[in-house]
């Protein structure tokens, strides 16, 4: 069930979400409240500042929850999490006593000021119901719309995860389509795999794609950001036009991809991308 979501954040880490540094919402609690198993690959969320106005909309991508925390578990949390949360050590302290966890990856950020009406309380994070009407509000108008009709964004494919049996972790996964902006995006690119590539654990860049241009003249390197959370320091091969990195293959595997599915690199900053594995629907 698809649900919309309005996620209430402190300015410091909406403007960290919309520079594209944060690609993960976090949220730990004493009890297990929302977005704690209320959430879905693929559910819309917009973010609003708290006492502020709505600055951006995404859609949440790969989720995971985690129950039974203790200081031990929450350290290995921030260990694996933390370079996507940016959050500082204060933050992880105060949440010692915790006992829920749910760690959200983001989609590609839509800058927006319309947001859904929720029911203001002192919660920071609200659940509107799929179909359940709404007042959007913009610059003090007010615009009727179904939170179902929310804008489609992206989602991708969880990439592997190390987990063991006494994490308590969900994992889920889904899939969709890329929203128009990010199509049109300059140096936005999705390369269909190949028996070859998937073979010899290799991905090529396109002959005539901008980046092999912007590459040659300036600085000749990339920031891969994976489903997995993992950040890959990479460049290009300009000879064969192939990414340098070669670590494709357990992603390959992973995703169960074939001939004619699709790796998808989404901009959000120079040289800075968001990889997507997008399954072919029509093979």
């Amino acid at each position: 069930m698809t649900r919309t979501h309005v996620a209430i954040l402190k300015k410091h880490y909406a403007n960290l979400i919309l520079s594209g540094q944060k690609t993960v919402e976090s949220r730990i609690t004493r009890t297990a409240c929302a977005p704690y198993n209320n959430i879905s690959p693929g559910d819309p969320i917009y973010i609003k500042i708290s006492s502020g106005p709505f600055i951006a909309h995404t859609t949440a991508l790969s989720i995971h929850f985690y129950d039974a925390l203790s200081p031990y578990k929450l350290q290995s949390l921030q260990e694996k999490f933390n370079h996507a949360v940016c959050a500082p050590e204060e933050y992880w302290h105060e949440k010692q006593n915790c006992s829920f966890a749910t760690f959200i990856q983001l989609g590609p950020i839509t800058p927006t000021s319309i947001g859904p009406e929720y029911i203001k309380s002192m919660k920071a994070w609200h659940v509107i119901a799929n179909g359940q009407s709404a007042i959007s509000k913009s610059n003090g108008s007010n615009h009727q719309i179904a939170a179902s009709s929310v804008q489609e964004t992206p989602t991708s494919l969880t990439a592997p995860e190390k987990t063991t049996s006494s994490q308590s972790e969900t994992i889920q996964e889904s899939q969709s389509t890329l929203p128009p902006m990010f199509d049109s995006a300059e140096f936005d690119f999705a390369i269909a795999l190949t028996t070859g590539s998937l073979k010899n654990n290799y991905i090529r860049i396109p002959n005539d794609h901008p980046i092999l241009a912007l590459t040659e003249t300036h600085q000749n390197h990339l920031e891969l950001n994976l489903p997995s959370f993992e950040t890959i320091h990479t460049s290009i091969d300009h000879e064969r036009k192939l990414i340098r990195w070669r670590g494709w293959a357990n992603h390959f595997n992973y995703h169960h991809l074939q001939p004619g599915d699709m790796v998808r690199f989404v901009s959000f900053a120079p040289r800075r991308y968001r990889v997507l594995f997008i399954k072919n629907v029509n093979p």
